[in-house]
């Protein structure tokens, strides 16, 4: 059981000294030691020297306390805690469903003013078209996965996107520029791309009742950038 977590701990510790490695890659590597946890508490149990005797006493607080952490975590996650306000830089709280919705309803409209589908361009690297694409709309007709791309349209590297897109946007689609920082909205590699680009606009999400993020967006036309 320790060599089955050992081994694959150890590909990511290799791997992160020539780039970033995330720390949650390696979770399942370690639901291996969860059957060692168990024996040695119940081993533990009937011995009386050594680390297995020891073992009840080690593990019993930790446990508890994982169950405490975990409890209070996910329940401040989903409806936040009594007298703790939601944080607005934290994306665990951060309601994505609302931001899809709001964002569904500047295509539809956008639809409705040109008779083009309208396509989101994340301007990061993927997590907020992933987002969008995931939670665009809550209706049987929602297709966020065809009408989302990444910043890579831009020059810029936004991984999957690169590869999933077919082709380039073509000049009789708008594009709805979506940013968490309204600086990336202004960047002259995306300006010059558009002659013709909307205001910036703030997209303020809520999740009950209390703002749980600030995203920025315009929108840009006849889009040439080859």
């Amino acid at each position: 059981m320790v060599l089955f977590t050992a081994l694959p701990v150890l590909v990511f510790f290799i791997y992160s000294f020539k780039a970033q490695a995330r720390f949650y890659w390696s979770a399942p590597a370690w639901l291996a030691l969860f059957p060692f946890v168990a024996w040695s508490i119940r081993r533990g149990l009937t011995a009386g020297q050594g680390f297995v005797g020891w073992a009840p006493r080690f593990w019993m607080p930790i446990v508890l306390t994982a169950f405490l952490f975990y409890g209070a975590g996910l329940h401040y996650l989903v409806l936040g805690l009594p007298g703790i306000g939601y944080s607005e830089r934290f994306r665990g709280t951060m309601s994505w469903r609302e931001l899809g919705r709001q964002v569904e309803q500047i295509e539809k409209r956008l639809a409705a003013e040109t008779g083009a589908v309208p396509v989101v361009v994340g301007l990061d690297k993927y997590f907020i078209s992933s987002e969008v694409a995931f939670y665009d709309g809550d209706t049987p007709r929602s297709d966020g996965s065809a009408e989302v791309t990444g910043s890579y349209i831009f020059g810029s590297n936004s991984l999957m996107y690169r590869y999933w897109a077919e082709q380039l946007p073509g000049p009789e689609v708008p594009l709805i520029l979506l940013a968490e920082k309204v600086g990336k909205l202004s960047e002259p590699k995306v300006v010059r791309c558009f002659p013709r680009l909307d205001p910036i606009e703030e997209l303020v999400v809520k999740r009950l009742g209390k703002v749980v993020g600030r995203y920025y967006y315009r929108v840009g036309y006849q889009f040439n950038c080859r």
